[in-house]
């Protein structure tokens, strides 16, 4: 399903609803080395919030984690 822009569409619905559900920030926390996601986040102006080393067990190695988020207000 890579490159048919779903998901650009669920963060789309996701952003949409979220004033509707009242949340006022909204985060992702995903493998440090997951360049679509990554990209897909910059495009929606999410930012680096935090990183974790080596605290996600993947494959029996440790893989670092990051926070991207947004602030609605």
């Amino acid at each position: 399903y890579l490159g048919k822009r779903i998901g650009t569409q669920l963060m789309n619905f996701v952003i949409d609803k979220r004033q509707e559900i009242g949340f006022h920030s909204l985060f992702a926390i995903l493998v440090a080395n997951n360049e679509r996601s990554i990209s897909l986040l910059k495009k929606f102006e999410f930012k680096l919030w935090g990183y974790m080393p080596k605290v996600l067990e993947m494959d029996d190695e440790l893989e670092d984690a990051i926070i991207y988020g947004r602030n609605f207000q």
